[in-house]
């Protein structure tokens, strides 16, 4: 197969910065969540928070650039797996997202969002079990997500060794040819 279109050093940088914040901030939590990070002071709550909100602004700030840019073709791979290129791609869109807007959503429902980002004193306490379950389902569904994208990457560059992959890496990680 022939390489393809590389898209524009920044785009790249973009992708680089956005997808190394979302790891960062899948991991933090993930260490939050498992009681082998905690040091009960909050501070872990501040960093993810502040991951999570890097994370979407980013995502937030490449998602218009890179819609001006021309889709990929999802076709020109093996065909049974263009379905689900598409939907890991989709799937991460959204799932940035919903993770972002259910996390910032508990943290404001359970009344811990302004001490959080040192705004004060928190209102009265609401219900937020709701949104603490749903954010819990989407991160594990965001993880499954970006280990099926890692996946795909790692079959482009092992088994069918078409350079798809380096259309999106970031400048630093390939040479120009």
């Amino acid at each position: 197969m022939t390489a393809r279109l590389r898209h524009q050093p920044l785009v790249r940088w973009m992708h680089a910065l956005w997808a190394m914040a979302v790891l960062a901030d899948l991991g933090l939590g993930f260490l939050c969540l498992g009681g082998l990070l905690w040091s009960g002071l909050g501070y872990e709550l501040r960093v993810h928070t502040a991951l999570g909100l890097f994370a979407l602004g980013a995502f937030l700030i490449y998602l218009p650039y890179r819609a001006r840019l021309p889709a990929p073709d999802y076709n020109d791979g093996p065909q049974p797996f263009a379905g689900l290129v598409r939907f890991v791609h989709r799937g991460l869109t959204a799932g940035v997202i919903l993770v972002a807007v259910s996390g910032f959503m508990t943290l404001w429902q359970s009344g811990t969002l302004a001490p959080t980002l040192g705004l004060g004193e928190p209102g009265p306490p609401a219900p937020a079990a709701l949104f603490a379950l749903a954010h819990g389902l989407l991160v594990y569904i965001l993880a499954a997500l970006v280990l099926a994208h890692i996946g795909g990457a790692v079959f482009h560059i092992a088994v069918l060794r078409d350079q798809t992959h380096i259309r999106m890496w970031p400048p630093w990680a390939v040479k120009d040819r």
